[in-house]
């Protein structure tokens, strides 16, 4: 499901889509075991929710990336 989600978030760059991808690709790589990664993932979806004025989103995946460190 997430290469579909890429797919279509390809087609509307920035805002709620490319956060929601990114985001899917922090909890991926957190059920992986690369840790350091989910992090980083998690903070550039949570950025890029805060800029689509999406604070809710932005907090959990903040919460996400601190529980994944």
């Amino acid at each position: 499901r997430l290469g579909e989600a890429e797919r279509l978030a390809g087609m509307w760059p920035g805002g709620d889509w490319q956060a929601a991808v990114w985001e899917a690709r922090g909890v991926v790589r957190r059920a992986e075991g690369n840790q350091h990664q989910a992090t980083a993932l998690l903070l550039e979806a949570a950025d890029l929710f805060d800029e689509a004025g999406r604070p809710v989103d932005r907090d959990r995946c903040r919460s996400e990336a601190v529980v994944a460190s």
